[in-house]
């Protein structure tokens, strides 16, 4: 590309365009066969020593093609330059959403980022080549610096730290031993994420699910909780009892393997491909498995869940018995 940028001003010889970028001859002599050979320049064909070289039709109906590239490179040159230099590892270090935090091997800050400093609170003054002091108590910070001392790296440990304020906070750190040319340590790179808000998520959703479970037990309406091929994924005691099977033979089997039915088959189906509930009542069903309970009535009931794009993912069955009440009422019809 100089060889080209030199011919797009006026032709050269190779001893020229060598003495002017500061080249040997062979090595200019080899670029310009290349460029000979793939038609990116013209010879005056003499034949002789002092041949010049210019710029062929060719590659001059194509400069804007080839100052795209010349941009392209001149870019890749400055973004290689910039990722290579200490500039850009502390830029992404400032910017990354994670705290970063570089400590020495007596746990005093070297580095400290933005990131940390909005989780902890503390400025780059008021941490500085300060002890590190971002743990709940000197208890824990002890036991986190023996497991580093133990296993030499501390992989998304969740602890307890705390802020400027003194307010605990829920993290999870990573730590890294840093060694220097000989292996020896000298420090520690410390990633920390805070995870208080998620800590807060999950203790809700274990809430919810508690409140779910201690429902789901406390009916006597049998619940179970299929995925989209009719496994269960999970049900309640009433259920389990009513199929007289226990919940942990029920889980992950197909609902159609230990109950056939076509006809029962063909109403799941018909919920999975319209996403629409249904009621049935009096549906009478068997067990193959316990023949001698005969032929049993229940009310039932599917309930498709559907994900965010409307396509059903999993099914609600809920089943009640009521066998009493269907044999009273045939009796007091076949008695009228």
């Amino acid at each position: 590309m100089e060889i080209i940028e030199l011919l797009r001003d006026r032709p050269y010889n190779i001893n020229q365009l060598a003495e002017v970028l500061g080249l040997n001859y062979r090595t200019i002599k080899h670029h310009i066969d290349l460029m000979l050979k793939f038609q990116l320049i013209n010879s005056s064909k003499t034949g002789g020593y002092g041949d010049v070289f210019f710029l062929s039709p060719e590659l001059e109906g194509n400069m804007q093609l080839y100052n795209g590239v010349i941009q392209k490179m001149d870019t890749v040159k400055q973004l290689t330059d910039f990722t290579d230099s200490p500039l850009f590892f502390k830029n992404v270090l400032q910017q990354t959403y994670e705290g970063v935090i570089i400590v020495d091997g007596e746990w005093d800050v070297f580095f400290w980022n933005k990131s940390a400093s909005r989780m902890f609170g503390y400025t780059n003054e008021e941490i500085m080549h300060g002890q590190l002091n971002i743990f709940s108590d000197e208890r824990t910070f002890t036991g986190i610096k023996k497991k580093i001392a133990k296993e030499k790296r501390v992989d998304d440990l969740e602890t307890i730290g705390k802020n400027r304020s003194g307010e605990r906070l829920d993290i999870s750190i990573t730590i890294d031993p840093i060694p220097d040319g000989k292996k020896k340590m000298i420090g520690y790179s410390i990633l920390s994420r805070d995870i208080s808000e998620k800590k807060r998520a999950d203790a809700e959703l274990s809430r919810k699910r508690h409140i779910l479970e201690v429902i789901m037990e406390n009916t006597g309406t049998g619940i179970g909780y299929l995925d989209a091929d009719f496994n269960f994924i999970n049900v309640n005691s009433a259920y389990a009892r009513g199929s007289g099977h226990k919940k942990e033979d029920l889980i992950g089997q197909n609902h159609f393997t230990l109950f056939p039915n076509k006809d029962n088959e063909a109403l799941f189906k018909n919920v999975r491909r319209f996403g629409k509930s249904i009621e049935v009542f009096d549906r009478p069903y068997e067990f193959p498995d316990r023949p001698e309970r005969g032929i049993t009535y229940g009310d039932w009931s599917l309930v498709p869940v559907k994900d965010d794009t409307g396509h059903v993912i999993s099914i609600v069955l809920t089943l009640k018995e009521n066998a009493t009440n269907v044999k009273a009422r045939r009796k007091a019809i076949s008695r009228k």
